[in-house]
């Protein structure tokens, strides 16, 4: 008899989401004044109304048998002004949770997804004074609020493919193209999940609620050499691999940030990681550019030497299902 692997019952199957992709005029935040100065080939706009459609954006999930919906709140709706929260967004995000939980779809809910209020950009951002601290009073804040309908909590969307974005290649707000800046954000972030964890479980535990499940969502890549035979492929190759995917975790379990180029750092916790979320898309192809630090983690040459290399998706992304065994 031909032996059928089946999901446990209280497996959750669900889709992901972000605020700024999907709700249409978030006018407070980075992303829409990088949109207006002409950053990308496409504004946001309304996006997909999600934030008067969501009712029956959810019924369609629904009726695909989704179980869980894993979305992000906006910061700058919720807290438009440093210290200052907006009721009525809030109520909007209490409904969203709720409207959710009445169709039995578990809500995961990410509190930060790429973008950042004006008015934290306008004190440095992520490499501003102060900025966990105040990512971690905004996770108290939505613990407070929420927490009663929710269990499972991401505090932060892909540091390292955020970082990657805004500090080195300069395709994401505030457009940077710097190693240092990329690694005091790398710093800040995981003192903010670190303050955002402990925040979060003081709240259910002030409040008596059963404990909550909090991480990050880990972006994760498979990475081959563009030369099997070059150890200078070889080697750019591992180096990358332990950035994007090891040194985040293995500093958010140790509580030290170790890495050369970044300032060896003690984190405010360790093994802040209730469970790991994972997001795996790719696998690309490295070649050796250099050693500099802007070059020691080689480039990407996935088309221009590997184009033929698999099927790709719209995004030109290799599709590879074995890299997702991290």
């Amino acid at each position: 008899m031909k032996n059928i692997f089946k999901f446990p019952d209280s497996f959750l199957w669900g889709s992901a989401a972000s605020s700024h992709q999907l709700e249409g005029n978030n006018r407070n935040n980075d992303w829409w004044k990088w949109e207006l100065q002409g950053k990308t080939k496409e504004v946001s706009g309304k996006a997909c109304s999600h934030y008067e459609l969501f009712k029956s954006d959810f019924q369609l999930a629904k009726s695909l048998n989704h179980n869980a919906h894993r979305f992000s709140l906006e910061w700058s709706r919720i807290e438009p002004e440093e210290g200052k929260f907006d009721k009525d967004a809030i109520a909007h995000y209490k409904e969203v949770i709720r409207t959710l939980r009445s169709l039995g779809i578990t809500p995961i809910v990410t509190i930060n997804h790429f973008t950042l209020p004006i008015w934290l950009c306008e004190k440095g951002g992520w490499i501003g004074k102060g900025s966990a601290y105040l990512f971690s009073v905004f996770a108290e804040k939505v613990a407070k609020e929420f927490g009663e309908d929710v269990k499972y909590w991401l505090t932060v969307n892909e540091p390292i493919g955020y970082i990657n974005g805004a500090y080195i290649t300069g395709e994401f707000p505030p457009g940077r193209h710097s190693f240092k800046e990329a690694a005091m954000a790398m710093v800040a972030i995981l003192k903010a999940h670190c303050l955002a964890y402990k925040a979060i479980h003081s709240v259910y535990k002030e409040k008596g609620w059963l404990p909550p499940k909090v991480s990050l969502a880990h972006l994760t890549l498979m990475y081959t050499p563009c030369r099997e035979n070059s150890n200078l492929d070889i080697f750019s190759t591992k180096l990358r691999y332990y950035y994007v995917n090891k040194l985040l975790i293995n500093s958010l379990i140790s509580g030290w940030c170790i890495a050369p180029g970044f300032p060896l750092t003690r984190l405010p916790l360790k093994n802040s990681l209730d469970f790991i979320g994972l997001n795996y898309y790719t696998r690309d192809y490295i070649h050796f550019a250099g050693f500099s630090p802007s070059k020691i983690l080689g480039n990407v040459c996935s088309l221009t030497h590997h184009g033929d290399s698999g099927k790709r998706n719209f995004l030109k992304w290799e599709i590879y299902p074995p890299g997702s065994q991290f």
